[in-house]
């Protein structure tokens, strides 16, 4: 799912989507009684789940109306415990399985890890693995690279990049490496961890919560403690099964495909209780609409910077 702006998924009535980033400018951009559905970024806990709806709905204010895709069964469970509208619908959802996909590329390292510069991200835990690629982002140093040796000096024998590259050559990146690497313990999905299993490579994960784990199956995810032996082993176990990309690409875009189902009947409720025509779309259409393209749903994708004019074009 992309950042920086949202998604224009329906007109009448007006709904859109975005991920899980506070921006006062949607309070006065979308007009009253716009139905916003918010994508949850991280798993929130019960004590903070309430908190964090009454500091949107301050946001949004009282015309517009909210909904939560909530990426784990848990944080549903929680929504549905406080009668708040939403869905279980991962964020993978948004993610193209037409540019995430095997290649036929050289392996080049034992593991690929997809993580900022943040501690969340536990990079200690990877440090016996000799052979690893590591595509971070963050803040960068006053050369304007991204320095990861100096904030994670266990890592000084990895590969990683300075600068931000381009989505076709991290493409590359992941079907270099052997395993996948998600190591957080707290998080939302983690789309980079959707992002591997598209690609057809296995993943090496602590446990967790925050919804990654939805989609995980023993047969191509290994679950392993948090210490960088337990983390290096189960590298060396996945790499020797050696199983085929296209079984794990294929079991991940059915899950993922039960969540866009669900999103789409979301989507559909919302647009019966709030049409005044019967002209209401079948479950079918919509996600044939949003998701059988070439480019996924990110064609409906609008930045802030725009979005005044497509909305005023709307009018």
């Amino acid at each position: 799912m992309l950042l920086g702006g949202l998604y224009l998924l329906w007109k009448d009535p007006l709904i859109v989507s975005y991920h899980d980033v506070d921006d006062f400018r949607l309070n006065s951009w979308l007009p009253p009684n716009s139905h916003i559905l918010i994508h949850f970024v991280w798993l929130k806990t019960f004590a903070h789940l309430p908190w964090l709806l009454w500091k949107k709905a301050k946001v949004f204010t009282a015309n517009k109306q909210l909904h939560y895709m909530c990426n784990s069964a848990e944080e549903f469970h929680v929504i549905k415990m406080i009668n708040i509208p939403g869905e279980l619908c991962s964020i993978y959802s948004y993610l193209n399985e037409n540019e995430f996909k095997p290649l036929s590329e050289f392996k080049l390292y034992d593991a690929v890890y997809v993580a900022r510069m943040a501690r969340y991200k536990r990079h200690r835990l990877a440090a016996k693995i000799s052979k690893l690629y590591v595509q971070t982002y963050g803040v960068c140093n006053s050369d304007g690279e991204y320095d990861l040796r100096s904030y994670a000096p266990e890592l000084s024998h990895c590969d990683y990049n300075k600068k931000r590259i381009a989505r076709n050559e991290l493409i590359k990146k992941y079907n270099q490496a052997h395993v996948g690497l998600a190591l957080s313990k707290c998080e939302g999905a983690m789309l980079a961890c959707g992002e591997y299993m598209l690609c057809g490579i296995p993943v090496v994960s602590t446990s967790c919560r925050g919804g990654r784990e939805e989609f995980f199956d023993p047969r191509y995810v290994k679950i392993v403690d948090d210490n960088p032996d337990a983390v290096a082993e189960g590298v060396v176990e996945m790499k020797a099964v050696n199983i085929n990309p296209s079984m794990i690409r294929q079991e991940t875009l059915e899950k993922i495909k039960l969540h866009r189902r669900r999103l789409c009947a979301y989507i559909q409720k919302i647009i019966q209780k709030n049409t005044k025509n019967n002209n209401v779309p079948t479950v079918e259409w919509l996600v044939d609409y949003y998701f059988n393209h070439p480019e996924g749903i990110n064609r409906l994708y609008v930045n802030y910077r725009n979005l005044k004019k497509v909305l005023a074009k709307l009018q």
